[in-house]
């Protein structure tokens, strides 16, 4: 009972993950929006969000009335646009219905890479609103409910046998077309614009052959495929910008007129409904104009002289090999294969090298950063195509042992330590959140040490979580850094660091003493990417103000910066070679190519068709940089003989002005003058019960909250066959989360001819502890009447619980392991008499399955213990039996533990435990079949069982039971569907008496 009346008082959060009840909101008013934000109060850690709210406020109003007309959507209140200070990340997103705007005041280290622009905030201020205006344009439903859809779902049952249906539709059109709708809108209104860092998504999609057709467009960001969200997001951009070229601005609103007349089971009909084309056909002709128009830019490529790497491996890739026997055999494997093995040899690697004595090679792997002592010669780019070329045992040995894997800040570079075996790198500063601190995802360089340890079996790094965390030393005085670099002496570090809108280069010793601020800029102006001259009294960096992205160069002692290329095209990635050199990477040509200046002189070292980027060069002098592909930024390498050498003119720039952010008066924030409309989501249930009853209900869930989620209320009601009502209210004001939460439910149990009615409360408090572990306390009681009891039955309970998080999880060479659980203990007492205690615990561990050389092979092991002292009423009672395929059930009761093999809650004890392990194994893993509207993704078995007992009064009876399911997860309509066949056998126990039940699932999740 512990479960099912108090975990669920809390309410989620959307804004921000953790209370921060250190931070004082405050809020700028404008005629459209309110625009709010923190400020740290006196004695907690800086916070750094203000200038981007002043910038915010300052925009917010031309943009959204240029939306507005454009449109001709009339507003009916403010916008609500809450920027928040917990990470160091990009995070935004928009709820249209409730006319609310979140992100993040530090746009992360990677996004004027993907975009292309670096000022920022009016581009994703234009595209949060674009969504707003879109949205309500083109909604169907009443505002309220047009942002959580409607739920459907049903559970028959018959002896042995449970069928679950389940569905949720929504009213929203899918994810290409509102995030291309987006992106369209805020150029229209002269905010947004198409640039190279976008059109190379596109054009290494077309030369891969993988554009997506109007269903996986539909169903891409639901998919197991990294980038096919991203490809959706820029091909929905492009197909807008080439339907208004075609069929006129007017056509496109008229489709967001078109599809609020009324729902569509495929959204998508309605681009025929207004032009008379199916969007297959014209999706079609976009994907013929792209095509041409991408062969025409590849073969100025080419005819101008195409110089680009190949990537770095330590064996021939099939893919590459200009061996006919090998490929033809890749030839042969299916595309799914080929798709598995491009992407395996890494999808997001856009910084390498190595380091300054050739010992150590580095990459970032995503959010990992690998580190191998190899030789640049033992890569085939730089060995050759010798016939005598390959790694002896040995070297394959050492390449293996002497490597490790650290979890780094995804998008920021690392740095090497001169005549060390040291590493400099960002992670997040994990500041814990305890007493009177709060958690945030903060950015911090951290020394790791990587001197192997010597072993019976020879020299050994341990990259163990443990031993990471032994050999990385957090650099004092770093918060909120990135990008660093190191100085030749290996004495300082120069690095970025985010400071309230802006980024400026800032040079402090490894041991965090000496701190020096190179720059101090207060005006959004961004300075990163540094990289120190031999000489090691100077930095050259990228500055990036307005549209422009320019290469400065900076004096390690002091000094104003000056100018060292300022031109027309993006200058960006330098780095300083030790023959006083700078190579970095230019879309001259609207293609990013690496490019190297000396005395004033550019020359063009590569003529790529994708796009490359963060170019550095080996001990021998050759190129490694980062090279897109439509399977992600790929590790090359090029031979310096092969480099081109070329003179190039680049084009002449200014040096553009600092934006004027005019001042908006600050007020303190005021929840009442925040609230966000109430929003609820209608649901409609028919279940069929074992017994032969049909159980209609139709309900709905709402929520009332602030913008800034200080204060949150949420309900739940349904009538029919059953009927309840429930409400929760949150205060997020201090440490501990703290809630309250009532309700009354009439229920009519299968096994009892009259009905029974539950009365309940509860007031709690959750306090995060270290990691990802929370402290839930709380007290509460309920009231049973009716069914079979003669007299009411009273509960009282104070509980304590504890959960323990995914802290020890690992996602790295397709691996997952770690584990998550809880304790509970309650203290009750029932109808007046002595209390009683209980204690519950469940535990969770996921690793490799010994038959995996697949990262999706799984080896779950679950465990869980529950004890009474004394038999108790049946209420209080521990309650065992199978999932069933819907979340939502009728009846007062949960299943205490899961286990298939018995039909839900199924047997009461005083005491039970279990323990199951499951072997989880990807069958087709990226399908990407379609059949109509349905897109099937993947299939996955599943095989395992549960040992266990259970103890009432005084017999001691065994459980078991064998799992065998069959998982398939598809995308239907836009919406992903889970669903699967479940046999499962539960031995016979006391008055059970097993056998095999069957379960099918179809869009529950189960």
């Amino acid at each position: 009972m512990l479960v099912s009346l108090l975990s669920a008082a809390l309410a989620g959060r959307y804004a921000m993950d953790d209370n921060h009840p250190e931070w004082q909101w405050w809020t700028l008013d404008t005629a459209t929006a309110r625009v709010h934000f923190p400020v740290a109060r006196p004695g907690s850690p800086p916070m750094s969000g203000r200038w981007t709210a002043q910038r915010v406020a300052a925009e917010v109003d031309p943009i959204w009335t240029a939306l507005c007309e454009r449109t001709g959507h009339v507003p009916t209140g403010p916008v609500h646009i809450v920027v928040v200070e917990d990470t160091d990340q990009l995070e935004g997103f928009t709820l249209p219905a409730d006319d609310w705007v979140v992100f993040s005041a530090h746009p992360g280290p990677d996004l004027a890479r993907m975009r292309g622009r670096a000022d920022w905030v009016p581009d994703l201020l234009a595209h949060e609103l674009a969504h707003v205006v879109a949205h309500h344009r083109a909604r169907t439903f009443p505002n309220a409910v047009s942002g959580l859809g409607v739920d459907v779902g049903s559970l028959l049952e018959a002896p042995g046998t449970q069928i679950g249906l389940g569905g949720s539709f929504t009213d929203g059109d899918p994810y290409w077309f509102s995030e291309g709708i987006a992106e369209y809108l805020s150029e229209a209104v002269g905010v947004n614009t198409w640039t190279s860092a976008r059109d190379l998504t596109l054009r290494a999609s077309v030369l891969d052959g993988r554009l997506l057709d109007p269903v996986r467009w539909t169903a891409s960001p639901l998919l197991d495929d990294w980038y096919d969200g991203e490809r959706a997001y820029q091909q929905g951009y492009a197909f807008l910008r080439w339907f208004v070229e075609h069929e006129g601005e007017q056509a496109l609103l008229d489709v967001l007129r078109a599809s609020s007349s009324h729902p569509r089971a495929r959204w998508e009909d309605v681009f025929e409904e207004v032009t008379g084309h199916s969007l297959t056909l014209l999706s079609a002709r976009f994907v013929a104009d792209l095509e041409e128009e991408v062969a025409a830019r590849v073969a100025e490529v080419d005819a101008a002289g195409r110089a680009e790497g190949r990537e770095l491996a330590m064996w021939e890739l099939a893919w590459s090999t200009g061996d006919l026997r090998t490929a033809d055999r890749w030839s042969l494997r299916s595309p799914r294969e080929r798709l598995e093995r491009r992407e395996g040899t890494g999808t997001l690697n856009l910084h390498a090298g190595w380091s300054p004595d050739g010992r150590w090679f580095g990459r970032h792997r995503g959010g990992w950063l690998e580190i191998q002592r190899v030789d640049a010669a033992m890569f085939t780019v730089f060995a050759g195509r010798t016939p005598d070329w390959g790694l002896t045992a040995d070297q394959r040995r050492e390449a293996r042992r002497l490597g490790a894997w650290l979890p780094a800040t995804y998008g920021s570079a690392f740095a090497f330590v001169p005549g060390r075996d040291a590493v400099v790198m960002v992670t997040e500063e994990g500041t814990e959140r305890i007493a009177a601190r709060a958690r945030r995802a903060w950015n911090q360089l951290a020394l790791v040490d990587l001197t192997p340890v010597e072993r019976r079996d020879g020299p050994l790094v341990d990259d163990t979580n443990a031993a990471v965390r032994r050999r990385t030393t957090v650099i004092p005085g770093t918060e909120r850094g990135f990008h660093p670099a190191v100085t030749p002496d290996g004495q300082r570090v120069v690095f970025s660091r985010f400071e309230d809108g802006s980024a400026n280069l800032y040079v402090i010793g490894l041991d965090g003493t000496g701190l020096q601020a190179l720059t101090a800029f207060h005006d959004g102006t961004w300075v990163d990417g540094a990289s120190i001259a031999p000489d090691g009294r100077r930095a050259v960096a990228t500055l990036h103000r307005g549209e422009s992205q320019d290469l400065w160069v900076f004096d390690l002692d002091g000094g104003e910066g000056r100018p060292l290329l300022v031109t027309a095209t993006e200058e960006v990635d330098p780095f300083w070679a030790p023959d006083g050199s700078i190579w970095f990477s230019a879309d001259a040509d609207g293609i990013h190519d690496v490019f190297r200046w000396s005395d004033g002189e550019v020359r063009r070292m590569t003529r790529v068709r994708t796009g490359a980027r963060s170019p550095s060069l080996t001990p021998d002098g050759d190129l490694v940089y980062a090279h897109f592909t439509s399977f992600g930024w790929k590790t090359y390498g090029m031979r310096a003989s092969e480099l081109l050498w070329h003179p190039e003119e680049l084009p002449v720039g200014e040096v553009p002005r600092s934006p004027v952010v005019p001042a908006v008066p600050e007020r303190p924030y005021r929840a009442l003058r925040a609230l966000l409309p109430m929003t609820f989501s209608p649901s409609l249930r028919l279940d069929r019960a074992a017994d032969g009853r049909v159980l209609p209900r139709i309900g709905t869930w709402l929520r009332l909250r602030d913008a800034v989620e200080n204060h949150t209320l949420t309900g739940r009601a349904w009538v029919g066959a059953d009927a309840s009502v429930r409400g929760t209210y949150v205060w997020h004001g201090l440490w501990p989360d703290l809630g309250v939460t009532a309700g009354h439910a009439w229920t009519r149990l299968p096994w009892e001819d009259r009905p029974r009615t539950l009365s309940s409360w509860a007031v709690e408090a959750l306090l995060p502890l270290r990691g990802d572990a929370e402290l839930e306390v709380g007290y509460g009681g309920f009231l049973v009447r009716g069914g079979a009891l003669v007299t009411p039955h009273r509960s009282r309970v104070a509980t304590g619980a504890l959960y323990l998080g995914d802290s020890g999880r690992l996602a790295r060479r397709g691996e997952e392991r770690g584990s998550a659980g809880w304790i509970a203990g309650t203290l009750g007492w029932s109808n007046g008499d002595a209390p009683y205690a209980r204690l519950e615990g469940f535990v969770e561990s996921v690793g490799r399955a010994p038959a995996g050389g697949d990262g999706g092979h799984r080896l779950v092991g679950e465990a869980a213990l529950g004890i009474t002292d004394r038999a108790v009423a049946l209420e209080d009672r521990l309650r065992i039996g199978g999932d069933h395929p819907y979340a939502l059930r009728p009846g007062l009761y949960q299943a205490t533990l899961g286990m298939p093999g018995y039909g839900p809650y199924a047997m009461a004890a005083d005491q039970l435990g279990t323990a199951g392990l499951l072997w989880r194994a990807p069958l087709v893993r990226r399908l990407g079949q379609t059949w109509g509207n349905v897109t099937v993704d993947e299939v996955r078995a599943e095989l395992g069982g549960h040992l266990g007992f259970r103890r009432a009064a005084t017999d001691l009876e065994p459980l078991g039971d064998l799992i065998a399911r069959l998982d398939i997860g598809s995308v239907f309509l836009g919406r992903r569907v889970g669903s699967s066949v479940t046999v499962a056998w539960g031995a016979p126990s006391g008055d059970v008496p097993g056998g095999v039940r069957t379960i099918f699932s179809l869009g529950t999740g189960y």
